[in-house]
């Protein structure tokens, strides 16, 4: 079984030279598909938490949903991101699997 992640919230923190914290936000406001938006997380779920060490001394805090997900044999239903749905849509008609009339079969490599 596969594990996709879904994006809940994107926190940005920046170091903090006055207080205990070491690092802080204080204008932070909850955002979601690039707009202000209201973030509930529940209860009786379970979330990734990250946090990465940006080259700018802040940090990035990332928390994700992750959900099993059952591989099919449509590759690009899984794939998010444009560009590499495009080649996953084109394995899948390497192997024969059916995928939308509209796609291009002139890729650049």
């Amino acid at each position: 079984m596969a594990r996709r992640y879904n994006p809940v919230l994107n926190i940005k923190v920046f170091p903090n030279n006055e207080g205990a914290a070491k690092y802080g936000n204080s204008n932070w406001t909850p955002w979601k598909d690039g707009s202000n938006a209201d973030i509930h997380l529940s209860g009786d779920k379970k979330y990734s938490v990250r946090v990465f060490e940006e080259e700018d001394g802040r940090l990035s805090i990332s928390i994700t949903e992750p959900l099993d997900v059952q591989p099919g044999d449509d590759l690009g239903s899984n794939v998010r991101q444009g560009g590499f749905k495009r080649v996953a849509d084109t394995k899948a008609v390497k192997r024969g699997l059916s995928v939308a009339d509209d796609m291009d079969d002139n890729i650049p490599f």
